[in-house]
């Protein structure tokens, strides 16, 4: 999904791929689903190319910052499950 300053999705190994190439990737809780989101640039849309087109990347360096994001990814649900307990 695009907005005018910002590109989302909801794959997980995108979001890896674009943080390894410096992209910064924010995530946000949204209906209880976790969304990956990044300022739009020219970059963005070359990487996403790349991604599409199966560009290779360095598998160690891929698999720490999938699991960097997955382990922030159940933090940000854990954290919203409890705001909604509390409510």
């Amino acid at each position: 999904m695009v907005t005018k300053k910002n590109c989302s999705t909801r794959d997980i190994n995108e979001a890896a791929y674009l943080k390894f190439h410096g992209i910064p990737i924010n995530l946000e809780l949204i209906n209880n689903l976790v969304v990956f989101t990044t300022p739009i640039s020219d970059e963005l849309y070359r990487l996403i190319d790349a991604y599409n087109q199966n560009d290779p990347v360095p598998i160690l360096d891929y698999a720490a910052i999938l699991r960097s994001l997955r382990a922030q990814m159940f933090a940000i649900k854990a954290i919203g499950a409890e705001g909604r307990d509390h409510a």
